[in-house]
């Protein structure tokens, strides 16, 4: 059985602008567009106007449980 990760028939949901996030937000070869989640607005769409458009953006208090899964439930 071969093991891996096929990101091109999913969608990347990523946390956070700054550290690990930002690059996987700009190299996830995903067939959907990849999904910017961040407490600050202003940086969620600083982002997506980095990535040419090709991510959705979401300002969420990912310490609010509720939001988190209202989120999910939109995506």
């Amino acid at each position: 059985m071969q093991r891996g990760n096929d990101l091109q028939q999913n969608r990347v949901c990523v946390g956070g602008i700054v550290g690990i996030g930002w690059p996987v937000a700009q190299q996830a070869p995903c067939k959907e567009p990849s999904v910017i989640v961040s407490s600050n607005a202003e940086r969620v769409q600083k982002a997506v106007e980095c990535i040419s458009g090709e991510a959705l953006g979401q300002a969420v208090n990912v310490s609010d449980e509720g939001a988190v899964a209202t989120l999910f439930a939109s995506l």
